[in-house]
């Protein structure tokens, strides 16, 4: 049998004293009864503890993604203003266009007009001569009139007369039919000479006309593909933003989904982080290698001494097309890289003498021009404002200077327009 034992009650005062037996079997279920509360207590407690530390990361982490949502939501809103500016002047370039087709009909109109005023030259000097021809005729007629009734009237009185008569009226007739041939033949000469010199010079007239309109009209395309394919680019780019958006959308309902798991929710929590970071890394090298890769810098300090396009040539005189801008500026000043490239040709190229060809990517390229001195070499990767060149005088020149140009695809256009930065060349940096 289990041992009793007597517990002693105090009693209070004026009530006498009582005894309570306990066995030894409810001691030991009171006391497991106790270890096992305890033991819950403490379990509870521990797990109240880890989800207090589970809530709080989780409630970090979502500030993160709330942050990074802010973030990519301006960079969509800075790519939309951009589409935007870049729909507006893709609306300026089919305006010029609209207004160069204008200027096309005008000037076939003017061409036309050309025309009929070289007919109507020639009109007028084919009526001319019919009128010289009939006036010299009608004074031959009138001269053989009056021969014929002086011989009919001196016939009877001496026939001597009449030989000597004779004889004049040949040599008369001999000087008034050389006299009118001369004539004819001066007024024809002219009338060649005119008709080859309108024609001369309606030609020149023409072949310039042409020549302009389809120099601007190549410009004007090129310009407009070039915008067209930043649009696209700019377009691929927002809809990768948007699949992004996406991506991280979902990748927030797996969170949330996975929000009843206790230790496995940390663990997806923090791998859905690792990934937002290292798709925020690849977007952000990826943008900065494009940025950098831009010809957006000026490429030496000195003065803007020739512009993009038409203008008259220094050696001939004629109008020509210039397919870059001249920097002038004492011989040896720095020419840096506009940005981040390969250098595809380095060494003496026509009359460009010593010139350097960059390759930025994306169909571009840039071209620096008359260099005295050369730092790079073909296959080298240049930074942008890196020193790759002294500016100079070789080649065709008239005077020491950087002939910079910008191509894409080929196609040469105005680096002033889009590319460059908005400050003058003297604000470039030096060495």
């Amino acid at each position: 049998m289990d041992k009793s034992y007597s517990i002693l009650i105090h009693p209070r005062q004026g009530t006498r004293i009582r005894h309570l037996v306990v066995s030894r079997r409810f001691i030991r279920i009171f006391t497991c009864a106790v270890l096992t509360l305890l033991g819950l207590s403490g379990w509870l407690l521990a797990d109240y503890l880890w989800m207090k530390v589970e809530r709080e990361e989780i409630k970090i982490l979502s500030d993160q993604l709330k942050v990074e949502v802010a973030t990519l939501r301006t960079q969509v809103m800075a790519q939309r203003e951009n589409l935007l500016s870049l729909k507006e002047l893709i609306e300026n370039s089919q305006q010029l266009l609209a207004e160069t087709k204008l200027e096309r009909d005008h000037l076939k109109v003017q061409g036309a007009h050309l025309n009929e005023k070289v007919t109507a030259l020639s009109a007028g000097l084919k009526e001319e001569l019919a009128a010289v021809n009939a006036r010299h005729q009608e004074e031959v007629t009138i001269l053989h009139t009056r021969l014929k009734d002086g011989l009919a009237a001196m016939k009877a009185e001496h026939q001597e007369k009449v030989t000597t008569l004779r004889t004049r009226l040949k040599d008369g007739l001999a000087a008034v039919n050389a006299r009118h041939q001369g004539e004819v033949t001066t007024l024809r000469t002219r009338l060649k000479d005119g008709l080859a010199a309108v024609n001369a010079r309606h030609q020149e007239e023409v072949t310039e006309l042409k020549s302009k309109h389809n120099e601007e009209l190549n410009t004007l395309r090129a310009q407009v593909q070039v915008q067209q394919e930043k649009l696209l680019a700019l377009r691929d780019r927002a809809k990768a933003s948007q699949q992004l958006l996406v991506n991280w959308k979902g990748l927030r309902k797996k969170i949330q989904d996975s929000l009843p798991r206790k230790r496995r929710s940390s663990l997806n929590g923090q791998q859905i982080v690792g990934e937002l970071e290292t798709l925020l890394s690849s977007l952000e090298d990826e943008l900065e290698e494009l940025i950098a890769s831009m010809p957006s810098e000026w490429p030496t300090k000195g003065r803007l001494s020739s512009r993009f396009g038409r203008r008259r040539s220094p050696w001939t005189g004629k109008s020509q097309f210039h397919s870059g801008i001249d920097i002038a500026n004492r011989q040896g000043t720095p020419v840096y890289a506009s940005g981040d490239a390969v250098v595809e040709f380095a060494g003496i190229k026509g009359g460009n003498g010593k010139t350097i060809v960059l390759k930025h990517g994306q169909g571009i390229t840039t071209l620096y021009g008359h260099l005295s001195k050369i730092y790079v070499k073909k296959g080298d990767r240049v930074r942008k404002n890196q020193k790759i060149a002294n500016l100079g005088n070789t080649g065709k020149s008239t005077n020491s200077h950087l002939h910079y140009e910008v191509r894409v695809n080929g196609i040469p256009i105005d680096p002033r327009r889009k590319l460059l930065k908005r400050n003058s060349p003297s604000s470039k940096r030096a060495d």
